[in-house]
């Protein structure tokens, strides 16, 4: 996608269609990985692909893969775990009242 000053957005994406990677016009990045993932509710989904969600995360403030900053998410029926590249975690609940 190009802009007004001649710079762009590069988005690239995977054989299912999920955005892989985007290229932001400073050279930066942000870049995903994804995989099935648990649905968000009780309710068993019968077709495995219609629950894919991002999993892994990178960023790249230079465009340069040496200062990659990586988070991981993990989900379970009701709640999404992110891991911080510090280790730190947050844990995000469905409330389903």
């Amino acid at each position: 996608m190009f802009l007004p000053d001649n710079t762009s957005y590069v988005f690239t994406y995977n054989v299912y269609g999920e955005l892989d990677k985007i290229v932001y016009p400073t050279g930066a990045y942000e870049r995903f990985a994804y995989d099935v993932v648990n649905g968000s509710s009780y309710v068993s989904n019968p077709y495995s692909q219609a629950n894919r969600g991002v999993v892994d995360r990178w960023v790249s403030a230079s465009g340069s893969p040496s200062d990659e900053v990586h988070s991981a998410f993990e989900s379970s029926v009701g709640s999404t775990t992110i891991t911080a590249p510090d280790g730190s975690y947050t844990v995000r609940t469905i409330d389903r009242r």
